[in-house]
């Protein structure tokens, strides 16, 4: 990300017209057609690291970057051309099960490179 990336997802809090409805995914463009980073966006490079070097591990701040409404992933909840917010439940079970499996997934991971430092 810190040096090659254009775009990317980024968990954001939606905020409209002052109430949050919670943290949502949005595609956001991070450089021009010059591939210089846009007004509000610092994407970097963390740097050497110890064991891990092969991979590119960025960072991203953005500051006051607007995010237009059609850039929001919006599958199951979307935000209407007049700002109303709609959010469908119809998959509350099967989005739950994701978000554990994923974090089982990233438990595995860090025991796994805990157990090769040692």
């Amino acid at each position: 990300m810190g040096k090659t990336s254009t775009h990317c997802l980024v968990y954001a809090n939606l905020i409209i017209e002052g109430r949050e409805y919670g943290f949502h995914v949005f595609m956001v463009q991070l450089r021009d057609e010059n591939h210089r980073p846009l007004p509000g966006v610092e994407p970097g490079e963390v740097g050497p690291k110890y064991g891990d070097n092969g991979t590119e591990t960025g960072f991203l701040r953005l500051f006051n970057v607007h995010i237009p409404r059609n850039w929001m992933l919006m599958k199951n909840q979307q935000v209407l051309e007049d700002g109303s917010y709609v959010k469908e439940d119809k998959n509350s079970k099967a989005q739950y099960g994701t978000m554990l499996s994923i974090r089982a997934g990233l438990v595995m991971g860090a025991g796994y490179r805990l157990a090769q430092g040692v």
